[in-house]
């Protein structure tokens, strides 16, 4: 296990009591249960109430395009599998229930088909993927589903929450607040929510984007009635989860044509999570830019952030390699979001925090063997050196003192600070602190010009100080190796000191 320790769908059928969990933790109450008019057997009467009247000449052939489905997993393991499978849409309640309180925060596995759906689509689309599927007129679609809705006794509700008739998009913009303190000085600002999932939904359908750089979204799917929005705390590769490892999500409590949203610092679980989505989409910029190693398609790396003071720490990335761990483990970083004061962490004091625990789970990504022996000074100065690159884009004065530490802070710091060296930001960067501050408190420091990738390529194959030292003189020409010798021997002084 790697990791530091710094300082810094549920089930679809209601139970008796009509009691649901969601994804939140909290708990959902349904109401009464309605009737579904989207069952094959609900829209072949429709078709036949529509010909008996002849108002609908065209013959349609009715059969299940979509199975509204309630999966039973048997364990967490069963659970986290299933729920990583994106060719499915999952939801954490009934869609054929009413939601009273809505205040609340296909592999081996054990299911039962609940009902069997006809989903008419917009005109020219088919409505499923085999090629005998008839292409029905928008007109006949419309007539045939409001027919379904009325005699479900559905239709006059989906008038009632409509505001306008006809057909749209579903869009709409999210920001977040942005928090900083420079000398004592707060300021917030409005940003976007950047490259995170929403969904729209109406009944059995449902539609999704991701929004852009700037927070908007439009969903491609077209809704005739007001939608139902849901903020998925997920974008490839990642998700922001809760103690059972499950994504976590931010509800519209009201239904409409569009989402216009600005989650504010006030909203303490809701803007960390947001937060924490803009730190992984920072993140994920500079590993590409960097070449460190993201997550692969099939692996998501899920954060769970804890509104408390706390370490926070990456110990449960080995449960992508590890059965054993993943047992114990759901989520690979737990990051707890207050000082020792109590205070909140702001914008910039979170970016730093995950990059920082992003690097150890790169680490482990990169290296799953030699990371476990690198535990200590190796694997804290590579998780320091991301934080130092990946946050300076973006919140320079949050990390400017990481490369500039003499002994005296580097031992002194507590909580174990003597790992948490710029051993490797020394090895990139063109100053030394020795020269700077004229005192042997600092490296000296005459080694420039490797790369962030020349390191993590280093650690994918030692895990010693002296063997990365080795790995970098034989790999890599570089006119300042000679000084590496000097570099090296004033941080493993440090690491014998405090052993």
């Amino acid at each position: 296990m790697v990791g530091c320790e710094q300082e810094q769908v549920s089930p679809v059928k209601a139970p008796a009591k009509h009691v649901l969990t969601s994804e939140e933790g909290a708990m959902m109450r349904l109401g009464k249960q309605k009737e579904n008019a989207y069952s094959v057997e609900n829209m072949i009467k429709a078709y036949e109430n529509l010909k008996v009247n002849s108002r609908l000449l065209e013959d349609i052939d009715i059969h299940a395009t979509h199975l509204y489905v309630r999966f039973l997993p048997k364990d967490s393991l069963d659970y986290q599998a299933l729920v990583s499978d994106t060719t499915m849409e999952f939801f954490d309640f009934p869609l054929d229930y009413e939601i009273v309180q809505t205040d609340h925060k296909f592999r081996p596995f054990k299911y039962e088909v609940l009902a069997e759906l006809f989903l008419t689509e917009d005109e020219n689309d088919p409505l499923s993927g085999d090629e005998s599927s008839a292409r029905l007129n928008l007109g006949v679609l419309e007539m045939l589903e409001d027919e379904a809705l009325r005699i479900t006794g559905n239709l006059e509700e989906e008038r009632e929450n409509a505001r306008v008739m006809g057909r749209f998009n579903p869009k709409g913009r999210i920001t977040i607040d942005e928090v900083t303190t420079d000398r004592n000085t707060s300021t917030t600002r409005e940003v976007a929510l950047k490259h995170t999932k929403v969904r729209a939904y109406r009944g059995f359908k449902w539609g999704y984007d991701w929004t852009d750089a700037n927070g908007d979204f439009k969903i491609s799917r077209r809704f005739r009635y007001s939608v139902n929005y849901t903020l998925l705390y997920e974008r490839g590769g990642f998700a922001v989860t809760n103690s059972l490892g499950i994504r976590t999500v931010h509800k519209k409590n009201s239904k409409s044509r569009t989402w216009y949203r600005r989650i504010k610092y006030s909203e303490e679980e809701s803007w960390t999570r947001a937060t924490v989505m803009n730190a992984i989409d920072g993140y994920v910029t500079q590993a590409k830019r960097y070449n460190v190693k993201l997550p692969v398609a099939d692996q998501k790396v899920k954060l769970r952030a804890k509104l408390k003071k706390g370490r926070s720490n990456a110990l449960g990335v080995a449960r992508h390699y590890e059965p054993a761990i993943a047992l114990l483990k759901r989520n690979d970083v737990v990051l707890y979001t207050r000082f020792k004061s109590n205070a909140r962490y702001e914008t910039d004091d979170l970016f730093s925090l995950v990059m920082h625990e992003l690097g150890h789970v790169s680490h482990h990504l990169k290296s799953p063997i030699n990371v476990i022996l690198s535990i200590g000074i190796v694997g804290e100065s590579w998780a320091t050196m991301i934080e130092y690159y990946f946050t300076r884009p973006y919140y320079p004065e949050e990390v400017n003192h990481l490369d500039d530490q003499n002994r005296i802070d580097i031992e002194d710091g507590g909580d174990d600070s003597w790992k948490y060296t710029p051993v490797f930001i020394d090895m990139i960067d063109d100053s030394n602190q020795r020269d700077d501050h004229d005192s042997d408190d600092f490296a000296d420091d005459d080694v420039e010009g490797y790369s962030i990738w020349n390191i993590h390529r280093a650690l994918d194959n030692k895990t010693k100080l002296d063997g990365v030292k080795d790995f970098l003189k034989d790999n890599y020409a570089n006119t300042t190796e000679r000084h590496l010798d000097k570099l090296v021997g004033f941080y493993n002084d440090i690491k014998e000191d405090n052993k």
